[in-house]
C-alpha cells in the first residue's frame, strides 16, 4: 500500500509516512491542509482494509513516530476507536 500526499507518494509503511510527512512540513514542501485531507482519506482506506490489526499497528506506528519528530503535531485518529487515539 502506498499513499498519495500532495503530489509526494509516501511509503505505506507508519514509520516511513510521518518521517516523510513531517520532513516535508518542516521544509515547507508539504501544507498541513493537504496533508490533514490525505491523512482523511488514508483513514477511509484503512476501513475498507477491514484488517483491524493492520489499522492499529499503522496507525499506533504513525503516531508514535510524529510524535517523536521535533515540531510535527500531526496524528492519525484511530477510524474505528479499535485502540486509544496514541500521540
Amino acid at each position: 500500500m502506498i499513499e498519495r500526499i500532495q503530489t509526494t507518494v509516501f511509503p505505506g509503511e507508519g514509520k516511513a509516512a510521518a518521517q516523510a510527512i513531517c520532513s516535508g512540513l518542516a521544509a515547507g514542501q508539504l501544507s498541513r491542509d493537504g496533508v490533514g485531507e490525505d491523512l482523511a482519506e488514508l483513514q477511509a482506506a484503512l476501513i475498507q482494509s477491514n484488517d483491524p490489526e493492520l489499522m492499529n499497528q499503522y496507525v499506533d506506528t504513525f503516531n508514535n513516530t510524529a510524535a517523536g519528530q521535533a515540531d510535527c503535531n500531526i496524528r492519525i485518529t484511530d477510524p474505528r476507536n479499535t485502540k486509544r487515539d496514541l500521540y
